[in-house]
């Protein structure tokens, strides 16, 4: 069993981005969610391995913290000190690459990587801390399965 976005869902709405899919019983679904809403907060949203699923009774799935792309790529892409990277990097064609790979949402993530480490190496001057503090802030929102190192580089989780 797995979760099935083109499917209904309800969504955590306090932050933690966990989604609540029902296979059968609609009841046991909000009781879920109500169990949820317990531990999880908009103060302290629950966190958890972003590819968990957890079953109960084999009526519901609860797949915690996954991962936002449509968010991660509008605020990334829109974020400043990406943009001047990617408009001072050396490596173009990486840019490029790695953009529709993004676009297309893709879960290559390894490939994704190895782009994002070829456009970091072609500068010439390492992105700020500042930078990569506020990237690693909306990957971390975002649920997604990387980070950045001090030197810019891509860390899958």
């Amino acid at each position: 069993m797995e979760f099935q976005p083109q499917y209904s869902y309800i969504s955590c709405g306090n932050g933690c981005n966990a989604h609540f899919q029902c296979v059968a019983d609609e009841a046991r679904l909000r009781e879920i969610c109500h169990e949820h809403d317990l531990i999880c907060t908009k103060e302290y949203p629950y966190k958890n391995d972003p590819n968990a699923f957890y079953f109960a009774e084999d009526i519901a799935i609860v797949a915690l913290s996954v991962p936002d792309y449509s968010n991660f790529s509008l605020r990334f892409m829109s974020n400043r000190a990406y943009d001047t990277v990617v408009q001072k990097t050396a490596n173009q064609r990486s840019v490029t690459r790695m953009e529709a790979l993004a676009i297309a949402r893709s879960e290559n993530f390894p490939l994704v990587k190895f782009f994002w480490d070829e456009i970091v190496a072609g500068l010439t001057i390492p992105p700020s801390s500042l930078a990569i503090d506020g990237w690693n802030a909306i990957a971390s929102e975002c649920f997604m399965p990387f980070e950045f190192d001090k030197s810019a580089r891509m860390v899958l989780l």
